[in-house]
């Protein structure tokens, strides 16, 4: 968390046979609504442009692609490129309207 700038940054990570079942948009969303609901003014992700899945499900969960952070990142040797996503309190929570499925992650 900034707390000069009042935003959270978001991560997860879904284990490879618990992928597809939303577990990951069910958890963005608690997330979400707990930073807001305790000051949070935006809440960002920063994921590789080659992440499919990681970059629909920002899309889908309502966060703004802001752009390409060229370089951004050191890792092993090599700076990464990463997309900027964010999601202010006013925004659309498209996760609300979705109706979760009883017993284990849907």
């Amino acid at each position: 968390m900034n707390v000069q700038h009042v935003s959270a940054e978001g991560h997860y990570w879904v284990n490879a046979p618990d992928r597809q079942r939303g577990v990951a948009s069910r958890a963005l969303g608690l997330v979400a609504d707990w930073a807001f609901s305790n000051g949070i003014q935006r809440l960002f992700l920063l994921i590789h442009p080659e992440n499919v899945a990681s970059n629909r499900l920002a899309e889908r969960m309502g966060f703004t692609r802001e752009g390409v952070l060229r370089s951004y990142q050191p890792v092993k040797g090599q700076r990464l490129d990463l997309i900027s996503w964010s999601l202010l309190p006013a925004d659309p929570r498209p996760w609300r309207q979705q109706t979760w499925r009883s017993g284990p992650m849907s």
